[in-house]
Order: structure tokens, then C-alpha cells, then sequence
């Protein structure tokens, strides 16, 4: 009997027990009401293809032990037929020929591949030849009836039984065999016509008990294939998705620990906190709140570290973050560290899961040395390099600010513009590094005379300029001639001998309601060309 071979099978679906139910793919796997075969044209082929192997083997034992007894069946013809040489030769020949296409069919059977019905047309031609050559040995010896019935009878269930044949290819070599020895026995044997009947009747029954069987033995073979093919399925599924998993476990693992890893090798400090507790640190974080270790932070408040007049606004905006949303543009605040020094940051935060649950994902930067960096850009940018007193450019920056300013609150406002008078004679006689050394000075000195919120600027060469808010036109005449005295008393050292330099001052109060900047300009330019055409080292007003 036919066995099932329980190798796995590439490229077939998932089933389930049972000859009448589906498998969770969508494929039938009912049976053919005649035949016990899978309806699904697919999973027969399957199930072919597992059995291929042990039907081949099946096929060799019967095929060989066939043959034996084919060869074996040539003494008892001998002692039967008795001594009729010609007929025991002829018994001999078919026998013999019958013999090698059982070894002929049996050597094709072993390269067979496929699962169609290539391996029952191998055993159909043998078995073929074995039914012509029982019913010629019916011809040849005669005898009694029942010996050759019984011959045909353990032919039929052999066919049935013990050949791994599709039922429908039993059935047809069955029937042949069946009606060959019937008209063989009729013509050649002396029988009786109830014994005829008998014989039709038994061979009869044997076919049909035999494909019973047969029905029922395929139906079986399958049930069982289809559940140890779900088994496999289930199990190899098992197997895919624990590998899978862990597959998927073992990248999330690598993964945590790349993040990890590039989290503490970032220069910038990374926490992640969930409201405002600190749930993790990374060590920049821990140094530049100035702790020794992160775990000394952990815990804390993150808030804490914020000064008071920005810790209101950044809770309020962490507090509008959702998991899912985009990160938060960067804001500047300070931080106060542990031992109490504040720094400059800028801080990044956005939405993470950490552990599962909800929390805020902080990038910390310090930004101290871009302060100063840019600090120093601005001064660079506003300020006489010479002098180190504002330049022009922020001498009009400023002036614009404090014309609105005034303007807005009503208040008065005085502008003052002077020149060093000669100022070439210097450069042209003490050369112009005793020339630098004297704008240098003045400038010192005149910034010392006026207040913090005035505003003085080198405009180009020797012209400057000074601002002076909440200032009007006498008292900004008192200031312009302390000015003009205090600059003309500075003595500067050369080679030479001792260096002064008188001014020129042109003053003006601003007519904020009722002139422009520009015009403005004009006027207290206007009033220091006065100054200068008039004898120099005065003070005039516009």
C-alpha cells in the first residue's frame, strides 16, 4: 500500500483536516466522489509529488517479487504441461518476456520525476502483458477452472491493492484482465454455464470490493497528507514568524544601540524628559549642567535649570507637544547649572516614545562661544576699528532709533558735528601714525565727557558726530564748548615735540514735528561749515 511521504512541498498551500473542508488559503479539499482524489487540481499534484518517492519504491518490491514468481510459475507449467516441449518453450518465451518488462518498466520508474500518470503507464504496459499472459496459459494448459479463478482473483486484488495505481487506471487494466480471462475461460475451458456465472459473479464482486477499497485507501492517504501538510504549514509559519521576530527584535536591538551610541558621542547635550522630569541625560548634558554624572540629574526637574523669566514660556510650549507632531523650532534661553553659572543654549524639542510611553526629546546647544562670536561680529560691524567709538553705520542706526524714540514721547533731541581743525598738518608733518595716536586720544577724552546714553561716532577721516538724546539746543551749546575746551587742552607726545588739535563743532536741536532726518542733517552740517569758515575752534548752532 501506497504511503505518504511527509517531505515538504515547495509552493503548496496551507491545509486543514478533513476531506470535506477548505484550507485557510481558499483551497478545496474535498474528494472526487468515484475516485477519492482531491478535486483542487493543485494540492493532487502536491499530494503526487509527496508520494512519487515511496510509490517508486512500493513499485520495485511488488515489480520484483512479480518477476520472481512469473519465473518461478515455469516449473509448475513444466510439471502441469508434462513433456510438450514446443509448449513449455512457448510457456517459457512469454513468461520470460513478460519477466523483462517488468524489469524494463521498473528501471524507467526510477527516473520518473513528475507526478502526472507517467509511473501508471510504466506498470500498465507490464501488467498488460501479465493479463494476456494468464489468459494464454488458460489456452495453453487448461486444467481445472478453479485454479486459473483463483489466479485471476489474486490478480485483481494485486491490481487494486498492491500496485500503486490511480484507481482509475486500476479499474481499466482491472476490467480488461477481467473480460480477457472471462472469454478465454468460456472458449478454452470445459465448464458449465453456472459455473460461468460464478466466475462472472466473483470477478464481479472483487472489482468492485477491490475499487472500494482503493476509493477508501486514496481518501485516507489524503486525509492524512492534508494533515501533516497543515502541520508543516502551521509549523513552518511558526518558524518564519519566530524568525521574523527575532530577526526584527535583533535589528530594534541594533538599532537602540546605534541610536545610543551616536546620542552619546553627540556634541550637543540630549534629554529626554516627560513633564519636565529628566528620564535620561546624555554625559554633555550632565557637563554642561555642570553635574558629574547624568544619574545625578536623573529625576530632576529639567525645568529647574531655566531661568524664571523663561521657564513660564518654555512649559507652555512643551505642553502643547504631541506624540506624531513635528519637532519645535529653536528657542534661546539660559540655563543656571549646578554650581549657579549660566549659560547661553539653544534648545530643540520634539515628540518620542521612550520606554513605550509619551515623552519630549530635548537637544540642548550651547551656544556661549556663538554668542561671543557674534557679539564680536556686531562690534566689528558697528565700531571704528581706529577709535573703537561707533562708525558710521551705527551712528545712523542709533540716530533713526532715537529720532523716533523722541519723536514718539515728544522729547527733546540735539545733534552735534565736529572736525579737527589742520588735522592734515599732523598726518603731513608727524606722519599719520602720531595721526591715529591723536584721534585715538580725542576720542578717549570726549567720551569721558559725555554721559553713557549719548552717542558718539566717527563719521569718516577727522569728522564725528555725537547724539544726545533728551538734550535741547542750550544745553547741548553747553556741552559742544565744554567739548571744544577739553579737546583742545589734550596734549599728545611725538617725536617731534607735543601735538594739539582744535575743533570745529556745529550744533542743532531737533525740530522733530516738523523736519525730516535728512534735513536735519543738513542743518547741523550746515552749522559746523559755519564753525570752520568763520576761524575754526568754535561753536556754532543751526
Amino acid at each position: 500500500m501506497t504511503t505518504v511521504d511527509h517531505n515538504p512541498v515547495v509552493g503548496t498551500p496551507p491545509l486543514i483536516d478533513g476531506d470535506t473542508q477548505s484550507s485557510e488559503a481558499g483551497f478545496s479539499t474535498r474528494t472526487k466522489d468515484f475516485s477519492g482524489e482531491l478535486l483542487d487540481r493543485d494540492l493532487e499534484r502536491s499530494f503526487l509529488c509527496s508520494t512519487l518517492p515511496s510509490r517508486i519504491r512500493h513499485l520495485r518490491f511488488v515489480g520484483v517479487t512479480a518477476a520472481v514468481f512469473i519465473l518461478l510459475g515455469i516449473v509448475i507449467d513444466a510439471l502441469v504441461v508434462g513433456n510438450d516441449p514446443k509448449l513449455i518453450g512457448g510457456i517459457i518465451v512469454v513468461r520470460a518476456a513478460v519477466a523483462a518488462s517488468i524489469i524494463a518498466a521498473l528501471m524507467a520508474a526510477g527516473s520518473a520525476g513528475g507526478p502526472k500518470s507517467s509511473l501508471d503507464r510504466l506498470i500498465v504496459i507490464p501488467i498488460l502483458m501479465v493479463s494476456i499472459m494468464t489468459c494464454g496459459i488458460v489456452w495453453a494448459i487448461k486444467g481445472e477452472l478453479l485454479l486459473h479463478a483463483l489466479t485471476a482473483l489474486v490478480l485483481i486484488v494485486i491490481y487494486y491493492l498492491f500496485l500503486p495505481l490511480r484507481l482509475i487506471w486500476a479499474m481499466g487494466v482491472s476490467l480488461i484482465f477481467t473480460v480477457g480471462f472471462i472469454a478465454s475461460a468460456s472458449i478454452f475451458l470445459d465448464i458449465s454455464p453456472d459455473e460461468f456465472f460464478q466466475v462472472i459473479l466473483y470477478l464481479t464482486l472483487a472489482n468492485i470490493l477491490g475499487a472500494l477499497v482503493s476509493r477508501e485507501r486514496n481518501v485516507t492517504l489524503r486525509r492524512e497528507f492534508v494533515i501533516v501538510e497543515s502541520e508543516r504549514r502551521i509549523t513552518d509559519d511558526l518558524r518564519h514568524e519566530v524568525a521574523a521576530r527575532t530577526a526584527a527584535e535583533k535589528a530594534q536591538a541594533e538599532s537602540e544601540t546605534r541610536f545610543r551610541s551616536l546620542v552619546e558621542l553627540s556634541p550637543d547635550a540630549i534629554l529626554v524628559h516627560r513633564g519636565g522630569t529628566v528620564l535620561y541625560l546624555n554625559p554633555v548634558g550632565s557637563r554642561l549642567m555642570g553635574a558629574e554624572n547624568p544619574k545625578q540629574l536623573i529625576g530632576h526637574s529639567f525645568f529647574e535649570f531655566i531661568l524664571p523669566r523663561y521657564r513660564q514660556p518654555i512649559i507652555e510650549r512643551l505642553a502643547r507637544l504631541e506624540y506624531g507632531a513635528e519637532a519645535l523650532p529653536p528657542i534661546e534661553l539660559t540655563v543656571r547649572t549646578v554650581d549657579g553659572r549660566e549659560r547661553p543654549c539653544e534648545v530643540v524639542s520634539g515628540p518620542i516614545l521612550y520606554e513605550g510611553e509619551p515623552a519630549v526629546q530635548s537637544v540642548v546647544r550651547d551656544i556661549a562661544e556663538r554668542k561671543q562670536m557674534q557679539e564680536e561680529l556686531t562690534r566689528l560691524a558697528t565700531t571704528d576699528p581706529l577709535t573703537g567709538i561707533c562708525n558710521r553705520r551705527r551712528f545712523f542706526e542709533r540716530l533713526e532709533l532715537e529720532w523716533s524714540r523722541a519723536r514718539r514721547h515728544s522729547r527733546p533731541m540735539s545733534i552735534l558735528m565736529f572736525d579737527l581743525d589742520h588735522f592734515k598738518r599732523v598726518n603731513d608733518t608727524h606722519g599719520h601714525a602720531v595721526g591715529d595716536s591723536v584721534l585715538k586720544d580725542l576720542c578717549k577724552e570726549a567720551d569721558d565727557l559725555l554721559r553713557s546714553e549719548d552717542v558718539l561716532a566717527r563719521l569718516g577721516g577727522e569728522e564725528f558726530a555725537v547724539i544726545l538724546p533728551e538734550i535741547d539746543r542750550e544745553t547741548a551749546e553747553a556741552v559742544a564748548e565744554r567739548l571744544r575746551k577739553r579737546l583742545a587742552s589734550v596734549e599728545i607726545a611725538a617725536p617731534e615735540g607735543v601735538v594739539r588739535c582744535t575743533v570745529s563743532i556745529g550744533v542743532i536741536q531737533c525740530r522733530l514735528a516738523h523736519e525730516s532726518l535728512d534735513v536735519a542733517l543738513k542743518r547741523v552740517d550746515d552749522a559746523l561749515y559755519r564753525a570752520k569758515k568763520s576761524g575754526r575752534n568754535l561753536v556754532c548752532s543751526g
